[in-house]
């Protein structure tokens, strides 16, 4: 997915997403050019520097993968 946001992911929604993904069981990761990261480690989310039109994966695997999935596409495309 494409992020439209014009500040890009920072802090504050890149927190939302940890917390969502924390959520869940599954195995969460976030693809960013030639790097995939834990979806639940802010750290490891705010190093990747994503900004504005920047393309990312998401990846989840096991239980509740479709349904963290679902909700973190629209945490995402609701990120203003």
């Amino acid at each position: 997915m494409v992020i439209q946001s014009a500040k890009g992911l920072h802090m504050r929604p890149l927190s939302k997403m940890v917390d969502l993904a924390s959520r869940y069981d599954c195995n969460a990761k976030l693809r960013f050019k030639s790097k995939e990261v834990n979806m639940k480690s802010l750290i490891d989310m705010i190093m990747l520097d994503i900004n504005y039109q920047d393309s990312i994966e998401l990846i989840a695997e096991g239980p509740g993968d479709k349904h963290l999935m679902i909700e973190m596409c629209a945490l995402i495309e609701n990120i203003i």
